[in-house]
């Protein structure tokens, strides 16, 4: 992205590179003043390398991963960078390969993710992937909610994060998952755009994680118990408190007070035991 040249759209001076904030595609024009979101760009690969990358994507979807590696490696043998081979050529070491290894899918998460400028068709294509292998990549949703945080527009955001987040949160077995930088990460994403469903999973893992005190009946352990609400249902009660989603989210707010006064009342009751 830093090699196109940028013009504002209200001036028509051209943009800086120092002016812009590729990671969040944010600029400001040092002449007008006007602050503005960069759009997207289209792909300026070859079209050998698309036609490739197409390949990959139709072997991998039909679940012929090994298939799906080589045309990755094709892609990667004619660009200088496309995350979407990376992932499957990554994730073949993972799970396919004879000698399986993490370390390529964690390179990818960790330190290429977090200021990767896709394409336009790119980051829809990795948004695939991510929805196709969920059951094997949920452990990096840290990272990828904190990209498309970041990176997309509200719209684009809702869209991705309402089919991915539901899924990944009911998995879960216990509450460790949502530190600190979890919670400020979906608050922040339920404060660019409202995610009804993401909420009301969040709100129902505390009645359906086989490990929550409500379900397991070990308000006894007290400490643990009070950890879970201060790190777990009072960040879920901001959460569905910001929402803005009309009469759906005033029910969310109804059925999360409820739980959580269940919740404390046990609590304070186990603590006088």
């Amino acid at each position: 992205m830093e090699s196109h040249r940028y013009s504002c759209p209200g001036c028509g001076s051209t943009i800086m590179a120092e002016n812009i904030d590729f990671k969040t595609r944010q600029a400001t024009c040092e002449f007008c003043g006007l602050h503005f979101v960069l759009a997207k760009r289209h792909s300026s690969a070859s079209p050998n390398a698309l036609i490739a990358l197409g390949e990959a994507m139709r072997s991998f979807e039909l679940g012929n991963i090994n298939n799906a590696k080589t045309y990755a490696e094709d892609v990667l043998s004619m660009v200088t960078s496309n995350i979407v081979a990376s992932f499957i050529i990554a994730y073949h070491q993972a799970f396919i390969s004879e000698q399986k290894s993490l370390t390529q899918l964690d390179n990818l998460f960790k330190k290429t993710l977090p200021t990767y400028e896709f394409d336009f068709e790119e980051e829809d294509d990795f948004k695939k992937l991510l929805l196709k292998t969920i059951q094997n990549t949920s452990e990096y949703q840290k990272e990828i909610l904190h990209r498309f945080l970041e990176y997309d527009d509200p719209l684009e955001l809702k869209e991705f994060v309402e089919e991915y987040a539901p899924f990944v949160i009911l998995k879960a077995r216990d509450f460790d998952w949502f530190d600190k930088e979890m919670a400020d990460i979906y608050l922040g994403i339920a404060k660019k755009c409202s995610i009804p469903k993401t909420t009301y999973a969040l709100i129902s893992l505390l009645i359906k994680c086989p490990n929550s005190p409500l379900v397991a009946n070990n308000f006894f352990l007290v400490t643990r118990s009070e950890r879970i609400y201060n790190n777990y249902v009072l960040p879920v009660g901001e959460i569905v408190n910001c929402n803005k989603d009309g009469g759906t989210m005033e029910k969310f707010k109804t059925a999360y007070k409820k739980i959580e006064t269940t919740y404390l009342n046990k609590l304070n009751q186990a603590k006088e035991d």
